[in-house]
């Protein structure tokens, strides 16, 4: 028989995702000794310890354009070079999550027909 009762946690013993994911991210490596898809940039432990300077230089260097997913962040594009965030903080229209942040169909849009089509969850 499994234990359903709720446990009450201590408001003292609750954490923020930032705080989770400054503790997951804890003794993070240089730069240099990660894989490139392996940088996180919104790592609290970097900026804590002053060492945020390598992970930014890497990304400006080697992939400006950057797409990060993580378990404590979700996903996301981190833009690294000063033309490029301008261009993206200049056109909203393009670089908006207005219309949702999924990847799929826009809404209104005819399905794909012949192979390799999507299809619905659903319908399956």
């Amino acid at each position: 028989m499994s234990d359903t009762t709720a446990k009450t946690i201590p408001l003292s013993e609750l954490r923020t995702p930032e705080q989770e994911q400054a503790e997951f991210g804890a003794e993070v490596p240089a730069a240099d000794e990660l894989d490139l898809h392996e940088i996180n940039p919104v790592n609290a432990y970097l900026f804590q310890e002053d060492r945020w300077q390598g992970h930014f230089a890497r990304l400006r260097a080697e992939d400006p354009v950057h797409f990060n997913e993580i378990q404590t962040a979700g996903r996301y594009w981190n833009i690294t070079k000063y033309d490029d965030v301008r261009a993206v903080d200049g056109d909203w229209q393009t670089f908006s999550s207005a219309e949702g942040i999924a990847l799929s169909l826009k809404k209104g849009s005819p399905e794909p027909e012949g192979p390799g089509r999507t299809m619905s969850f659903i319908a399956m």
